[in-house]
């Protein structure tokens, strides 16, 4: 919320913009958006959902989107979430697995409408 200091908005857009934590907002005003997104990825279903959701919405404009996931390093003892804390000898499996996911981001993207590059 902290972008959205110094914008006024309507009793109904802010309880909107305070309540929706389940889907996704887009506030339209008069200044031009940018044109480059920055999509957290990170295979869950969630992130699917956001590949779809911004190439649903804003495929064929010009809108550059870049894909990014981090790959944790802490360890961790709670074995059920070893996808989220990768150690050592798990980084190269999660690179691997991360890499495949990515790709098939892109490639939905593209067939979304977004060009290749």
């Amino acid at each position: 919320m902290t972008g959205l200091r110094g914008i006024v908005l309507g009793s109904v857009a802010t309880k909107l913009v305070e309540k929706l934590s389940f889907l996704p907002i887009i506030l339209a005003g008069k200044k031009p958006p940018g044109n480059r997104i920055l999509l957290a990825f990170d295979g869950s279903e969630g992130s699917w959902r956001a590949i779809d959701f911004v190439g649903q919405t804003l495929a064929g404009f010009d809108f550059e989107v870049n894909l990014f996931n981090a790959i944790r390093g802490k360890e961790n003892n709670q074995p059920e979430i070893h996808r989220l804390y990768s150690p050592v000898k798990y980084r190269e499996f999660t690179r691997k697995e991360m890499t495949a996911e990515l790709t098939s981001a892109r490639k939905k993207l593209v067939d979304l409408g977004f060009k290749p590059h």
